[in-house]
C-alpha cells in the first residue's frame, strides 16, 4: 500500500478454458469498461493437473491476473462468477502488501 493513500491493490486470479475465448474476451474488455478492473493480464497455455472424480484431470487453460482495489472486490467477483464457464470457478484473491506510488497513482488516475 502506497503511504498516500489508503487504499488496497488486490489482484483476483483465475484460470479459463483455452477453448473459449468469446467470453474471455468479453470478461476482460468488459471488466475494464465497467470499471470492474483497472488492469487484466493473460497469461496463455499452461497446464493444470487436478484431480476430479477421483481421476486425474489435465487441461490446458490460460491464466488471468485482473488489478483493482480491494473496495471493489465483491463487484468484480460476481461479474466473474456469472461469466465464467466453469461449474466451480478458481478464483483467488490477492492483497498487495506494497504496491509502487506511481503504479497505484496511475491506479488511482492521480
Amino acid at each position: 500500500m502506497s503511504d498516500k493513500t489508503n487504499e488496497t491493490m488486490i489482484i483476483i486470479m483465475t484460470t479459463f478454458p483455452i477453448k473459449n475465448t468469446k467470453v474471455l474476451k468479453k470478461l476482460i474488455v468488459w471488466s475494464i469498461k465497467q470499471w470492474l478492473s483497472t488492469c487484466v493480464q493473460q497469461l496463455n497455455y499452461m497446464k493444470s493437473f487436478y484431480m476430479l472424480e477421483w481421476k486425474l484431470q489435465r487441461q490446458h487453460e490460460k491464466l488471468l491476473l485482473f488489478k483493482w482495489l480491494e473496495k471493489n472486490k465483491e463487484k468484480l467477483m460476481k461479474f466473474m462468477k456469472s461469466m465464467h464457464p466453469y461449474e466451480i470457478p478458481e478464483i483467488v484473491v490477492l492483497k498487495a502488501d506494497e504496491v509502487d506510488e506511481k503504479y497505484m497513482g496511475w491506479m488511482l488516475w492521480k
